[in-house]
């Protein structure tokens, strides 16, 4: 169970992870914390650099969809490997990383426009 003091919020792990957008954050006894998404990684000194095996990934699933595959053939595809949530591929996971073109074009996240993050598509 996660418990937001500033809102007074009681929420079960599971309705945090089945989220949509991975790019919540989560105000967790004052302290912020953010998922970054597939293709970034950060170190215990907070700074953020790109995760080449997920880069690869993502990159991938552009290169996929450019030539005309659904998100479905798209995470068949990718089958084999696990998600960036640790299970199998669905065409959710395909879907979000497709979502967030402006995120990896720019470098820039909605939930946090203060956070900069390395382009990883030109």
């Amino acid at each position: 169970m996660f418990y937001n003091r500033e809102l007074g919020l009681k929420l079960p792990e599971t309705a945090l992870n089945s989220r949509p957008n991975r790019f919540v954050k989560i105000v967790y006894d004052g302290e912020r914390a953010i998922a970054l998404p597939l293709g970034y990684t950060q170190n215990s000194a907070g700074e953020i650099s790109i995760d080449e095996p997920g880069a690869a990934i993502v990159l991938q699933v552009f290169d996929l969809h450019a030539r005309g595959l659904s998100e479905e053939k798209i995470a068949r595809k990718l089958e084999g490997g696990l998600s960036p949530s640790g299970i199998a591929w669905t065409a959710a996971n395909v879907r979000e990383i497709l979502h967030n073109e402006d995120v990896y074009h720019s470098g820039l996240l909605e939930s946090d426009s203060s956070l900069h993050l390395p382009p990883l598509l030109d």
